[in-house]
C-alpha cells in the first residue's frame, strides 16, 4: 500500500513539473496569445450574461374621472379623486410604436393597489394601459365632420401610454393616470361626444 501511494505521489509531482515546464517553455508570443484568448473568452461570457440579464420594471396606475361641469363638486364626493386602477390589463410591447404588427411581449394585470411589475432585458418598451389602445384601431377617416379628431385618435393609438428604456438597472416608480372623459369623450375630444373607440 505504501509503495502504491509512493508511486501515485511521484506520478503527481512529475506531471505537475512537466505541466510547469510546458508553460515555461512556451514562447512569450504564445503566452501572450493564450492570455489574450482567455481575456476575450471572459469578455464574451460576461457580455452574454449581460445580454440575457433581466431587470424589473414597476409602477402604479390610477384612474381619475373628469369633472364635466354643472354643480360645484361636493368636497365629500370622492368619485372625482384619483384611485387605483385595480385588476386591469396591461400590455408590454417591444419598441415604442403601438400597432397591429407590434411584438406583444407580455400581458399582465394591475393588483388591487393599481401596481404592476414585469421583467425585461435591456432595450426600449412600450406599456399600453388604456384599453382602447390594446385592440386594433377601427375608426375610418371617411367622416368629414370628424376626420380631424379621428386622425388625432389614430396618432394617439400609436403612442404607448408609457415608454421604458432599460439599460443596466431596474426601472421603478412609473406612474400613469387613466382619465374618465365626459359623456364618452376621449383624449382628442375630452368634453363630449360618444367618440371613444
Amino acid at each position: 500500500m505504501k509503495k502504491l501511494i509512493g508511486i501515485l505521489f511521484i506520478t503527481f509531482i512529475t506531471s505537475g513539473c512537466s505541466h510547469n515546464r510546458t508553460i515555461s517553455e512556451q514562447k512569450p508570443a504564445d503566452r501572450e496569445k493564450n492570455r489574450q484568448d482567455s481575456i476575450s473568452k471572459h469578455k464574451a461570457d460576461s457580455l452574454e450574461i449581460i445580454k440575457n440579464k433581466t431587470y424589473q420594471v414597476s409602477g402604479i396606475v390610477f384612474y381619475r374621472k373628469m369633472w364635466c361641469g354643472g354643480v360645484q363638486i361636493n368636497p365629500k364626493d370622492n368619485s372625482y379623486k384619483s384611485k387605483p386602477f385595480a385588476n386591469k390589463k396591461i400590455v408590454v410591447i417591444k419598441g415604442i410604436v403601438n400597432s397591429d404588427t407590434s411584438t406583444r411581449l407580455q400581458e399582465l394585470k394591475t393588483n388591487a393597489k393599481g401596481e404592476f411589475t414585469f421583467d425585461a432585458k435591456a432595450g426600449q418598451y412600450g406599456i399600453i394601459i388604456e384599453d382602447w389602445k390594446q385592440v386594433k384601431f377601427n375608426m375610418r377617416d371617411n367622416d368629414p365632420e370628424n376626420s380631424e379628431m379621428i386622425s388625432c385618435l389614430r396618432k394617439k393609438h400609436k403612442e404607448p401610454d408609457l415608454i421604458v428604456k432599460i439599460t443596466d438597472k431596474p426601472v421603478e416608480k412609473l406612474v400613469y393616470t387613466v382619465i374618465g372623459y365626459c359623456n364618452g369623450g376621449n383624449v382628442c375630444n375630452p368634453n363630449g361626444g360618444n367618440n371613444r373607440p
